[in-house]
């Protein structure tokens, strides 16, 4: 399957939505670069959509993140 095979919806909305199984880890399953800029970061989020980076990574794809320098100890690790 490929991106534009997914039935994705035109708008997702966090209250009316669940994010990660609905979009995120499905379109991480079918990508090969996946690049974000947030202002609040924490790793759980990358917990949560772990599935979908499994298959990012199975696909020899790469991720970029550019965060907030403010990071928990955890996280920096």
């Amino acid at each position: 399957m490929a991106l534009k095979d997914l039935s994705l919806q035109l708008r997702y909305r966090s209250d009316e939505n669940d994010l990660a199984n609905e979009f995120y880890i499905p379109c991480l399953e079918e990508s090969v670069r996946y690049d974000r800029a947030v202002g609040f970061f924490t790793a759980q989020s990358l917990n949560l959509v772990a599935r979908g980076i499994a298959g990012l990574i199975k696909n020899d794809g790469y991720m970029r993140l550019v965060v907030d320098p403010l990071l928990s100890s955890e996280d920096v690790e």
